[in-house]
């Protein structure tokens, strides 16, 4: 079963660019929302991040979900990610976007600004 966890997780590793900000960015396919998604056999079509952070050991308790702390949606890698509560993840993203749905950049954030079109 661990050899086919290690081909699974090569083949989601392929996926992934690292780039100089810490962020593994998503370069495999994707949900109609943008959010990256990966074909795990025997299981079928799954979230790419909730896979790679599970596959590395990260446990997601019942009811939550995985919050980046980077906000950068195609970012993959686990240690930019912590699991958190629909109402704290809400809570978290409450101002990121304007009225058109565009992210809200601030001076104080460490964001390669080549990836700001990623942000959620």
């Amino acid at each position: 079963m661990r050899k086919m966890q290690q081909n699974q997780y090569e083949k989601w590793y392929s996926k992934v660019e690292e780039q100089p900000n810490g962020c593994w960015l998503w370069k495999g396919a994707v949900t109609g929302l943008g959010y990256p998604q990966i074909y795990i056999v025997p299981d079928g079509i799954k979230s790419a991040t909730r896979w790679g952070y599970q596959y590395r050991g990260g446990l997601i308790p019942s009811g939550y979900i995985l919050y980046l702390n980077c906000r950068i949606k195609l970012c993959v890698n686990p240690v930019h990610m912590k699991p958190v509560s629909r109402a704290e993840h809400t809570r978290l993203t409450r101002g990121n976007h304007t009225k058109e749905g565009a992210p809200v950049l601030s001076q104080q954030e460490d964001v390669d600004k080549t990836c700001a079109h990623y942000l959620v």
